[in-house]
């Protein structure tokens, strides 16, 4: 009965940040490869290694800001808010809060939504959210843009 190869020694955990990652389990590990004679590793560099580069949540939801899920994948479009959407002016008459976001490329396309409406718009910070609002509108004009708002697809659209 041939005898088992000994186990290999436990790799150290390395540390990200404030998270702790631990090595893959041995059964999860890449057995080692033989190259047959005659042949030669066509990388050095470890790049089919299933196994390489523990990921972190936080890393994850880097990556997912930037690139797609799909494959090939593909870099996300940056969104460009014009200055006059991030300052925060005061806003005078009735306007209509639109909708609340916590990704600003989400609020950045509702806001040009409700430009294409003939509505001004505005992303306001409110804590970690990205408050859209739409306006300022006359009184007189106040229920009809409303109405228009919620036609767009915001029903939980109000007046402030």
């Amino acid at each position: 009965m041939p005898s088992a190869a000994p186990a290999a020694p436990a790799a150290p955990a390395a540390e990200y940040g404030r998270v702790r990652t631990l090595p893959a389990p041995a059964s999860a590990r890449v057995p080692a490869v033989t190259i047959p004679q005659g042949y030669r590793r066509a990388w050095e560099d470890d790049r089919l290694n299933p196994a390489r580069g523990p990921r972190t949540a936080a890393g994850n939801a880097q990556t997912a800001r930037i690139w797609t899920d799909t494959v090939p994948r593909e870099a996300r479009p940056t969104v460009t808010v014009p200055a006059r959407a991030i300052a925060q002016p005061a806003i005078r008459g009735h306007v209509i809060q639109v909708a609340s976001f916590a990704q600003p490329g989400n609020a950045a396309q509702t806001a040009r939504r409700m430009q294409a409406l003939g509505l001004p718009a505005t992303i306001r910070r409110q804590g970690g959210l990205q408050v859209v609002l739409a306006g300022p509108v006359a009184a007189g004009d106040a229920a009809a843009a409303l109405a228009a708002v919620r036609r767009a697809g915001f029903h939980d659209a109000f007046l402030r």
